[in-house]
């Protein structure tokens, strides 16, 4: 019964936001999706997942880009707060807390342009390019150290725990599964094209090609500027210092069960960790298929593989399923001539 209750109140939070008109209707050319749903265990000798949820939430500070497309305005901003937990509940006792995941971005901003129309096989086909900066700070709020659950986390012991790993030691079995702390600040730079296959009469795109690349760069200060929450010089070599981010999108209308259903979507997206523990896989691929109903609700379904992407469960690897509903930010809208 305590797990319903949980499954709903996380529902209930993913309704609220995106039903929201006056903070969360603004929309934006770039970002993850709020989510949530099934999700198995890469490592289900440690843990067994029951379900996980990303309740995104972005506040815009300032967010014109639909009012702007619409008016026929070839560039489009948008600036913002953000907060990005991932969430899991854990087919385990609550005490203690497993530890959770928060993105906080300090920072947004997006950058949206229309490009020139091609000339593809005599037809015009519309073209945009979008341009994304956040900086934040992420981490999972927990106390112990990361490698050794009897030891906080900056003590000396701690620090001793990390000397004893080399390039041989299993960190699946090592981390800190239930206080472990994680703690980074970062920046993330992603670019994204856009290709309007296909518009309607109102010029509303019915087919579209998207590709991203993008990277992230953890850092000590926050911004760059201010000495909080930042990692350890343990802690980076293990994780990394930088992470390649890529993305292939294929988004078309469905031309049956229009009555219900809008348009469907397949993805494919990448992401490469650089100068890792040996134990770490440093490459991580989802394959994601979605179903869009009118009102921007989707039904995806996901095949994963490689690293986690659990704050410090990165040291995990395997293959995951992940399928349930999901909220698009940046639905098809029209677009002047």
């Amino acid at each position: 019964m305590k797990k319903f209750f949980y499954l709903l109140a996380i529902w209930n939070l993913n309704i609220e936001i995106l039903s929201s008109q006056d903070l969360f209707s603004a929309i934006y050319p770039i970002g993850d999706l709020p989510n949530i749903g099934y999700k198995t265990t890469m490592v289900p000798e440690y843990e067994q997942i029951i379900f996980e949820a990303n309740p995104i939430l972005r506040m815009p500070l300032y967010n014109k880009i639909q009012r702007r497309l619409q008016n026929g305005k070839k560039h489009a901003s948008a600036a913002y707060l953000s907060f990005k937990p991932q969430l899991r509940m854990f087919a385990d006792n609550s005490k203690p807390v497993k530890t959770p995941s928060c993105r906080i971005s300090v920072l947004g901003f997006q950058h949206l342009i229309i490009l020139p129309q091609l000339n593809i096989s005599q037809s015009l086909r519309y073209q945009s390019l979008a341009f994304s900066l956040e900086s934040g700070h992420y981490s999972n709020g927990q106390f112990g150290c990361t490698f050794h659950k009897n030891h906080p986390d900056g003590s000396q012991e701690c620090n001793n725990e990390y000397t004893l790993i080399n390039d041989h030691s299993n960190l699946t079995e090592l981390l800190n599964r239930e206080t472990g702390n994680f703690s980074t600040n970062y920046t993330e730079f992603i670019s994204s094209y856009r290709l309007y296959l296909k518009t309607d009469d109102n010029i509303k795109p019915t087919s579209q090609l998207v590709l991203n690349v993008g990277l992230q760069v953890n850092h000590d200060n926050l911004l760059f500027l201010f000495d909080v929450g930042g990692y350890s010089d343990q802690d980076l070599q293990i994780m990394g210092r930088s992470k390649v981010l890529g993305e292939l999108e294929f988004i078309n209308s469905i031309p049956f069960w229009k009555k219900r259903f809008d348009r469907y979507s397949l993805k494919y997206n990448t992401e490469y960790i650089t100068k890792i523990h040996p134990w770490i896989k440093p490459f991580r691929f989802e394959f994601t298929g979605t179903i869009f109903l009118k009102n921007n609700l989707g039904f995806f379904i996901s095949l994963i593989k490689g690293h986690d992407n659990y704050n410090f469960r990165l040291v995990d690897s395997g293959t995951q399923f992940f399928t349930g509903i999901k909220f698009d930010i940046f639905p098809p809208i029209e677009i002047t001539n």
